[in-house]
């Protein structure tokens, strides 16, 4: 196993598309949500759009998992 950090984020819902610039604020949104689960010790789970729905998925892989 390798080392990588990935998330994948669809932005295709209507929390990206509601007003100008959501997308932006709704990406960051969810990327602070994954920061507070990392710095708790969780290593992957799920991206979740201001409205409950979910929009995606990230994970942290180490090679000494």
């Amino acid at each position: 196993m390798r080392n990588a950090f990935t998330i994948d984020i669809s932005t295709g819902n209507s929390a990206f598309r509601d007003e100008p610039g959501a997308d932006a604020i709704e990406v960051a949104r969810i990327l602070r949500n994954i920061a507070r689960a990392l710095e708790a010790g969780t290593l992957q789970g799920g991206c979740f759009d201001i409205n409950g729905n979910r929009s995606g998925k990230w994970e942290l892989m180490r090679a000494d998992d």
